[in-house]
């Protein structure tokens, strides 16, 4: 997926930056981080999620056979073992602005264009369009600027979902694939900030492509699902300058297993893996596509469900994929020197610079979390007043395994398998390369 050596450092940064931890001990986490296992890398296989408690039904999705989420949970039992080894509390920054328990956002992918179903989804919308993010495919809309016209009346964001429903393996031709969509929504006045990969397809070349074009995030199923925002490391070091935003893979492809958006099962599902991902104050990031019949586009109802129920927190984070960017650029860019002064038990910023809605967290104990505002780090405070403070309890998911991967395919390991993907793979490469020529002469002609 990224290709690093020794013991995929890179990756390990990244999710050790995502984390929030003091910069300090970076490199001793880093060290003793290396022995984790990274099962898989980044071969694309069939993995099957658990949506329901009563019949165990299952849906899968192409995905990975790397688990970054699970390579995370490695790291933060790593982290804790260290800081608790050291004597000292575990400070971090923060997730979620100023102390929230979690973020949701909505995102619509839009790849078949179909007109009529779009039009009925952006009128049932524009009550909750603030959270929302739609990435525009742009064969499917290049004939139908009138639907983007309309699209632009909400208060949502518009990103680039490529020209193709395709990722190449080289850097012109994915250059061109997000240029040609650019170029469509150059007419309605949009210029994209943010990218959504088609389906499972990624390759290094098109995160150069988008770092060269100064997008400020990514969100590619061929990379990660269902974890926390970081920043993807480059090949031979570093980092990317724009954000990684993983979704959760399980959107509305439910009519495809012959579960209908309308049945009970399918809303009864989404509010229990929002129910999860509070009690775990992980991201609410889900996902649809609002253009495709049988899909959220002929049932606005079903997001408009889920809308109400990410209100009903009270205290839940609402915004687009561009305010998740801004405020992890936000998080990211506060910086402390915390003090540890372990005879008084007391820890405070000796300096400190960042905005004001980063907030920090203190850990003493592995399910519990005191959330402390930046004047509270700067000022100082003692260990044994913590509980006049947020306290997060972080707790067991209230409905286990719900949204979660519970296995994997093996039946593409087979060589006959795996020739028959590869072939049908190189039959669409010819096919989008083809296509893609096609395309560049359409939009030139216009």
């Amino acid at each position: 997926m990224f290709y690093m050596n020794d013991a995929n450092a890179g990756i390990i940064e990244a999710i050790l930056d995502s984390e929030g931890y003091d910069p300090r001990f970076k490199q001793d986490l880093v060290r003793i981080c290396k022995g984790i296992r990274m099962k898989g890398g980044n071969r694309i296989t069939r993995k099957f999620l658990y949506i329901n408690e009563e019949n165990q039904n299952v849906v899968w999705e192409r995905l990975p056979l790397r688990d970054m989420t699970d390579i995370r949970a490695q790291v933060r039992a790593k982290a804790f073992e260290y800081f608790r080894g050291k004597g000292i509390p575990i400070v971090q920054k923060w997730y979620w602005p100023r102390g929230a328990r979690s973020f949701f956002s909505y995102r619509a992918d839009m790849d078949e264009g179909n007109a009529s179903i779009m039009e009925r989804f952006i009128n049932a919308a524009r009550s909750w369009s603030g959270c929302l993010s739609f990435f525009v495919c742009g064969k499917a809309y290049a004939k139908n600027a009138a639907i983007l016209q309309s699209l632009a009346t909400l208060r949502s964001e518009i990103g680039n979902h490529t020209f193709m429903h395709y990722v190449f393996s080289d850097y012109e031709r994915n250059w061109l694939n997000i240029e040609h969509t650019e170029a469509l929504l150059d007419r309605i006045g949009i210029v994209p900030k943010g990218y959504v990969g088609p389906a499972y397809f990624w390759h290094p070349s098109m995160y150069q492509v988008l770092e060269d074009k100064g997008y400020l995030y990514a969100s590619s199923f061929g990379v990660d699902q269902d974890d926390y925002p970081f920043y993807p490391p480059k090949r031979g070091g570093g980092r990317h300058g724009f954000l990684e935003i993983p979704f959760h893979c399980v959107g509305d492809r439910f009519p495809v297993f012959g579960i209908g958006l309308e049945v009970e099962e399918v809303g009864r599902f989404f509010e229990q893996l929002m129910e999860n991902k509070y009690a775990s104050c992980a991201p609410m990031f889900l996902y649809g596509h609002p253009d495709m019949r049988g899909r959220i586009g002929e049932h606005p109802e079903l997001v408009d469900g889920i809308m109400r129920k990410a209100r009903s927190f009270g205290d839940v984070c609402l915004g687009n994929m561009a305010d998740v960017a801004a405020w992890w650029e936000r998080r990211d860019k506060a910086r402390g020197d915390i003090a540890y002064d372990r005879p008084n038990g007391k820890i405070h910023a000796e300096s400190y610079s960042g905005s004001e809605d980063v907030y920090w967290s203190i850990q003493l104990e592995k399910d519990k979390k005191y959330i402390v505002a930046a004047s509270d780090i700067k000022e100082g405070l003692k260990l044994d007043r913590l509980d006049q403070y947020k306290k997060i309890q972080i707790t067991d998911a209230p409905f286990p395994g719900i949204g979660e991967v519970v296995g994997t395919s093996t039946g593409d390991d087979g060589w006959v398998q795996r020739g028959k993907l590869l072939h049908r793979n190189l039959q669409r490469k010819r096919r989008m390369m083809r296509d893609l020529r096609e395309a560049g002469k359409a939009m030139a002609d216009q």
